[in-house]
């Protein structure tokens, strides 16, 4: 193995295993850590090219997410904490979502798709400053299977064009629309997001093929030696994570992660 090679294993390994600290730490979706840290590695192994770039960091980052959400499913109905039924009904249009934004993704320059994932975790460090989502009283605002069809899409939506399990949509919109108790949301989330991952993978690993100016390496737009890195790495040092965050105060820590998200997302939409 030749320097560059052993430094492209080095990067990807680091990633993995701050990505996986950081998600089991924070209780947050390794993909809103991944993409950015992706991006990084990329620009740091001498690849230049945006519009690429950005594609084949989230389908990576998306690739990894398969069995990190298979994991959390399986612990998740162990507990009883996965609705399977609402489940099967997201998961009709949260694949269709992701199969229609695999189209809109192969036609927009990558630079577009950054802008709007910086726009994306500006958001997300919003809601976890100012918002925890409660089970709203009374009826369903809709019915049921609108609830259902929307909270896929959404998901199927995000999770595709930004690299990210789709949880941080789907699972406010559980508790908000339907009621759900957000653990049940958690659980019924992470089973959706494996049939996402799945089916946005292979998209990825199609609508890639024959791109010029790939990172080495890659397959369509995923990066199989860096998915091969991250994976082990990531769901190891996650455990470690979450063993660390009974120590420590979590309130404190996800404020000051919500801080560093609003300054990554500045900087990718706007820097």
């Amino acid at each position: 193995m030749d320097t560059a090679h052993l430094a492209a294993v080095v990067a990807y390994l680091g990633v993995g295993l701050l990505a996986g600290f950081l998600a089991g730490l924070l209780g947050v979706g390794g993909g809103i850590i991944m993409v950015p840290l992706f991006l990084l590695v990329f620009h740091f192994l001498g690849y230049r090219n945006p519009d690429v770039l950005f594609h084949v960091a989230a389908g990576t980052s998306l690739a990894v997410i398969i069995p990190t959400a298979f994991s959390s499913a399986r612990t998740h109905t162990r507990h009883g904490n996965v609705l399977w039924k609402p489940m099967l009904a997201m998961a009709p249009a949260g694949i269709l979502a992701v199969h229609l934004a695999s189209i809109v993704a192969a036609r927009t320059a990558g630079g577009t798709l950054r802008s709007a994932f910086g726009v994306l975790l500006v958001l997300i460090s919003a809601q976890m400053l100012f918002f925890t989502p409660k089970p709203r009283p009374g009826p369903p605002p809709v019915p049921p299977w609108i609830a259902f069809s929307l909270t896929g899409a959404v998901a199927g939506s995000l999770s595709f064009f930004f690299g990210i399990g789709g949880g941080v949509a789907a699972v406010p919109l559980l508790v908000l629309l339907l009621g759900i108790p957000i653990h049940v949301a958690v659980g019924t989330s992470s089973a959706l997001i494996v049939f996402l991952a799945i089916y946005g993978t292979a998209r990825n690993l199609l609508i890639g093929r024959g791109v010029p100016d790939l990172p080495e390496f890659s397959f369509g737009y995923v990066n199989l030696l860096a998915a091969a890195c991250v994976m082990p790495t990531s769901i190891v040092t996650a455990r470690v994570g979450a063993n660390t965050a009974q120590r420590l105060p979590g309130t404190t820590l996800r404020r000051i992660f919500a801080v560093f998200l609003a300054l990554e997302g500045f900087q990718l939409a706007f820097g």
